[in-house]
C-alpha cells in the first residue's frame, strides 16, 4: 500500500514541478469562486490525496508491528523521538530549500514530514493509552480542529497565528527574507497517526488469532466514505469552509486538504482502507507467500525504501524543473512521462538501498 502511494505522490510532485496548470486550490482561501475547475488536472490532483492520509496513518501502524516484534526493548522511546526529530528536521532543511529553486521566493515549508516526524514524537506517551481511549481522542481532534479554528480564526483566510497553524489550521506568513508556510497542522495529522497505531494493534492481534482484517477493512472503508458522502451533502460543518458552489462531480470531490477536512479524511482513508482490504484478500488468494527481503516487486522495493525515495525524489524533480526551464511551463502529458521516468530512474537506487538497510539493521539507515 505505501509503495503504491510513493508513485501517485510522484505524479503529484512532478505535476507541481513542471506543469503550468498544476491544481493547487484544496482550500477554502485559495478556491476563488467562479473559478473553472479543468476536469483532467483536477482528476490527476484528486487521486494523489490519498498519499498523505496513507503515509500519516501507516506511519502508526509501522510503530505498532515494530514495538510488537522487539516487545519492551530499552531505547525505543528514544528512538522513535530521535527518529521523528530527524524526519522533521529534513523539510527545513533538505526539502525547503530545494522546492525553491523552482519558485520566486525563497521558503520554509512544513508539511508530511513535518506532520510524521513531530507526531513519532507524539506518539511516545500517546501509545501507552488503551485503544479506545486513542480513538476517542483521535476523532475528537479530526471533528474539533475545525471549530478550534471557527471560534480563534477567520477559517476562509490563510493568516493564522503561528501556533495556531502548527496545531490545527493552515498558516502563512509570506514576504521577508523567506515565506513560511504550514501546509499540514499536526493535530488533525496526528489524529490519523494514532488510527493508524491502533489499526497497528489490532492487525497484531488478528494474525496472532489467524483472522482476516478483511472485514474490518470493508466496514471502514464504508464508514469513511459514508461520512464523507453526508458531510459533503449537507455542505455545512465538516469542509473547513470549502463548500460546494453546485452539484457537479467536481464539487462534490473538491475537499478541503489545508486543512485536512473530515469530508477529505473520509474520503482518502475510506479508500485506502478498501485499497488495503483488496491487497489482504489478493494475498490471502494468492496463499499468503512469504515474500522475501529483496523482493523485485516494485511496490514493495519502494514502499521499503518510502523515506529514501521521498529524499531523494524531490531533488531529481525538482533541479530538473530548474536546469531545464520547463518549471511550471509544461502540460498533463509531460507530467505523466516524468512520473514514469522518475520511478523507473528511482527503482534500482531503492532497491540497492533496501539490500543495504537490511544488512546494517543497526546503522543509521535505521532513521531513514
Amino acid at each position: 500500500m505505501r509503495g503504491l502511494v510513493m508513485i501517485i505522490m510522484v505524479l503529484d510532485h512532478v505535476g507541481s514541478a513542471i506543469d503550468a496548470d498544476h491544481f493547487f486550490a484544496n482550500a477554502a482561501g485559495w478556491a476563488l469562486p467562479g473559478t473553472v475547475i479543468e476536469a483532467d488536472h483536477f482528476l490527476a490532483r484528486l487521486v494523489t490525496h490519498l498519499c498523505a492520509p496513507t503515509f500519516v496513518f501507516l506511519a502508526g501502524t509501522s510503530i505498532a508491528l515494530s514495538l510488537a516484534k522487539r516487545g519492551a526493548a530499552a531505547g525505543v522511546g528514544r528512538h522513535l523521538v530521535l527518529r521523528g526529530l530527524i524526519i522533521a528536521a529534513f523539510e527545513p532543511l533538505w526539502v525547503s530549500p530545494i522546492w525553491s529553486l523552482t519558485e520566486p521566493q525563497p521558503f520554509i515549508l512544513l508539511q508530511v514530514l513535518y506532520a510524521i516526524g513531530i507526531g513519532l514524537v507524539l506518539m511516545v506517551p500517546l501509545r501507552r493509552l488503551p485503544n479506545v481511549v486513542l480513538i476517542l481522542l483521535a476523532l475528537t481532534l479530526l471533528g474539533g480542529t475545525e471549530q478550534v479554528a471557527v471560534w480563534l480564526f477567520d477559517p476562509t483566510a490563510l493568516a493564522f497565528p503561528l501556533v495556531g497553524g502548527l496545531l490545527f489550521t493552515t498558516h502563512m506568513n509570506l514576504g521577508g527574507a523567506f515565506d513560511f508556510i504550514v501546509a499540514y497542522p499536526l493535530m488533525p495529522w496526528l489524529a490519523m497517526m494514532m488510527l493508524g497505531w491502533v489499526w497497528g494493534r489490532r492487525l497484531v492481534t488478528l494474525r496472532a488469532q489467524g483472522r482476516s482484517p478483511v472485514p474490518g477493512l470493508l466496514l471502514g472503508g464504508a464508514v469513511g466514505l459514508a461520512v464523507f458522502g453526508v458531510l459533503r451533502g449537507l455542505n455545512d460543518y465538516g469542509n473547513h469552509a470549502l463548500l460546494r458552489a453546485d452539484d457537479s462531480w467536481i464539487q462534490w470531490l473538491h475537499v478541503s486538504k489545508y486543512p485536512p477536512s473530515l469530508t477529505f479524511v473520509g474520503l482518502t482513508l475510506g479508500v485506502m482502507a478498501l485499497c488495503l482490504a483488496g491487497f489482504f484478500a489478493w494475498e490471502r488468494r494468492a496463499g499468503a507467500p512469504a515474500v522475501p527481503r529483496d523482493s523485485a516487486d516494485p511496490l514493495l522495493v519502494f514502499g521499503r525504501a518510502a523515506l529514501f525515495f521521498y529524499l531523494v525524489h524531490i531533488p531529481m524533480i525538482t533541479v530538473t524543473a530548474w536546469a531545464t526551464g520547463w518549471a511550471h511551463q509544461l502540460d498533463l502529458p509531460e507530467t505523466y512521462l516524468g512520473t514514469a521516468l522518475t520511478c523507473l530512474l528511482l527503482y534500482p537506487a531503492c532497491r540497492w538501498y533496501g539490500r543495504y538497510k537490511a544488512a546494517h539493521p543497526d546503522g543509521w539507515a535505521r532513521f531513514i
